[in-house]
């Protein structure tokens, strides 16, 4: 392929190979995604962080919300659920390793609110500790059902340093 103009240089994949293999990704794949430089997009992660203030060691308020559109949700009857595994790591300016929390979680919410959910995402929130020098903030999330990962690096320094 050519660009229409002189100065133009076209790169771009040679090709693509899509396979057919759907099986959860293995319980390394969230530590590989919180080190991949690059945050993935296969769920759909947005994150708001508060850095709350305390004695010896304040908090980070971590509220996920998730896009349901790249979860796989089970339906039983009027209940629908999900269950995702998460990862939160906490580097300093040098991208020291802190600090490592990792969980499982299943959440559920009626059929009636789907089409909300749909529209809005799941909201999800933990607090962490917050670790002396913190950073930035690495999340993960991986849907169990079906091993798709997405991740998100949040530069938090600020948050912490002005103490919001």
């Amino acid at each position: 392929m050519t660009a229409s103009r002189p100065s133009l240089e076209l790169q771009y994949r040679q090709g693509y190979y899509a396979g057919t293999d759907l099986k959860p990704a293995p319980k390394e794949g969230l530590e590989s995604a919180i080190l991949n430089p690059v945050d993935s997009a296969a769920v759909g992660i947005t994150a708001d962080i508060v850095a709350e203030p305390g004695n010896p060691r304040g908090t980070l308020r971590v509220r996920l919300n998730l896009d349901l559109s790249t979860l796989a949700i089970k339906q039983t009857g009027n209940i629908c659920s999900g269950k995702i595994d998460e990862m939160f790591v906490q580097r300093d300016e040098s991208e020291k390793e802190l600090a490592r929390i990792s969980d499982s979680r299943e959440f559920q919410f009626s059929e009636e609110l789907r089409a909300r959910y749909e529209r809005e995402g799941v909201t999800l929130e933990q607090t962490l500790p917050s670790m002396e020098g913190v950073f930035r903030l690495s999340i993960a999330v991986k849907d169990a059902a079906t091993g798709q990962m997405g991740s998100l690096t949040v530069p938090i320094d600020k948050l912490v340093g002005s103490g919001k």
